[in-house]
């Protein structure tokens, strides 16, 4: 455990999600299409999920909470 917050842990990846963020915004308002996807400082972005799983095309693996992410 590193004791870095969800945010900073993000801002410090810098990785394929705030890409896709910047060209999203570009694409509808706001970047997101769903409040539930307004995830600061930029919202992941799945790239599989399985059964209880996501994987992000960050690489990072999560537990869906929201039950499909509102559909994936």
């Amino acid at each position: 455990m590193t004791g870095k917050s969800n945010k900073e842990t993000q801002v410090q990846k810098k990785g394929k999600s705030e890409n896709l963020f910047k060209l999203a915004k570009t694409r509808m308002p706001g970047g997101v299409s769903s409040p539930v996807r307004a995830i600061k400082p930029y919202p992941f972005y799945t790239k599989s999920a399985k059964g209880a799983f996501i994987e992000t095309e960050d690489g990072d693996r999560l537990i869906d909470c929201v039950m499909g992410y509102g559909p994936l």
